[in-house]
């Protein structure tokens, strides 16, 4: 009887020890499987605000590739950000979205030719860069250019410009095309939708024109008159002319941002200038990619920028002066491709997408999380 008391003593010391190691296991048990639980919840609850980051850039991107509207707000209001509603839910998520366009490479040229300029004319200035995919030539005394001179074949010069380089052939830019003005073109049905597109088989004007897009088949006479021509693009399939010996007309804020004039023709005076007054134009592109520029205007101080087959400045004391509307910084003529920041922000994080547009789509460079 004993022996078997001794032995229930033992059972029951043992069952304690067991439990007393019970209980301190199962601490340690209880404690890990909370954190676990916990880790879980986070991770899934970071990889849920993770998805809807993903999805809200992935919308973003739709977005500004299939609505029109939308993606030309942003072209048109580079460094702006704008707020866009996300559509849905995404695992319990709604993320916040906005969309930035960065600021474009601007255009620094004051005039820029396919072929050679010729300086045949006295104390021409320039502020602004001048490139040549040519030659230039300056057979005349007191030219002065506030910018870098760049060329491809020959710069001949005396004294030669501060600056000259010879560089490699550069891409001809193609800002705009000309079948973007005529009926039916994205930019006829742009202005046409606005009340703003004028078609003419031929223009002879000596008063103002209607604020507008200008788009004549033949060719342009601007006769000499005093005006200031605002919200004014002239597209021409001829010959654009400039007569100004005895009055001031100036030119302000084109229709089309950045171009003023635009000329088809292969002419050697494709768009030619005649002109003694100061502030002919301002802010806008004189563009004749396959023919000739020519101003033949005496003491002629403008506001814009050139760029053509070739250009000839014949009558003396020109000053093309951009400093006046984009000091030291150029204008954008869309020469570069879109690039976007598209950010989609939820409780658990950032999520930033680099959208470059290019002629295939959009395509995205960069991707960062925060």
């Amino acid at each position: 009887m004993k022996r078997t008391s001794d032995e229930k003593g033992e059972i029951l010391i043992t069952a304690l020890i067991v439990m007393a190691v019970g209980v301190l296991l199962i601490m340690p048990v209880l404690h890990f499987v909370s954190t676990r639980h916990n880790q879980t919840r986070r991770v899934e609850l970071s990889m849920g605000g993770q998805y809807a980051q993903d999805a809200g850039i992935e919308y973003a991107i739709w977005k500004i590739e299939t609505d029109t509207a939308f993606r030309q707000t942003l072209i048109n209001n580079p460094g702006t950000p704008y707020t866009l509603p996300m559509v849905a839910t995404v695992n319990g998520v709604t993320p916040t979205l906005q969309v930035v366009r960065l600021q474009p490479t601007l255009w620094t040229y004051s005039i820029w030719v396919s072929d050679t300029l010729t300086i045949n004319a006295n104390n021409t200035k320039v502020y602004g860069d001048i490139h040549s995919n040519g030659s230039i030539y300056d057979n005349k005394n007191g030219t002065e250019i506030y910018g870098d001179v760049s060329y491809v074949d020959t710069c001949s010069a005396t004294p030669a410009f501060a600056h000259a380089q010879q560089v490699p052939r550069k891409d001809i830019p193609e800002p705009f095309h000309i079948e973007d003005f005529r009926p039916g073109g994205a930019w006829a049905v742009r202005a046409q939708a606005e009340g703003k597109y004028y078609q003419y088989s031929s223009l002879s004007v000596g008063a103002t024109l209607a604020q507008g897009l200008h788009y004549v088949t033949g060719n342009v006479q601007l006769t000499d008159s005093n005006n200031v021509m605002t919200g004014i693009t002239i597209v021409a399939e001829g010959t654009i002319s400039v007569n100004q010996t005895a009055n001031k007309v100036t030119f302000i804020n084109p229709y089309v941002p950045g171009l003023l004039f635009f000329t088809n023709s292969t002419n050697s005076k494709a768009i030619f200038v005649d002109g003694n007054k100061e502030a002919f134009f301002e802010g806008g592109l004189m563009y004749a990619p396959r023919g000739t520029v020519e101003i033949a205007g005496n003491s002629l101080t403008t506001a814009g920028w050139f760029l053509a087959k070739a250009m000839m400045i014949t009558k003396n004391n020109l000053t093309v002066n951009n400093n006046v509307i984009a000091p030291s910084a150029g204008i954008d003529l869309g020469l570069s491709d879109p690039i976007y920041d598209v950010r989609a922000t939820t409780p658990s994080g950032t999520t930033t997408a680099r959208v470059e547009q290019s002629s295939t789509g959009l395509h995205i460079v960069a991707w960062h999380l925060r």
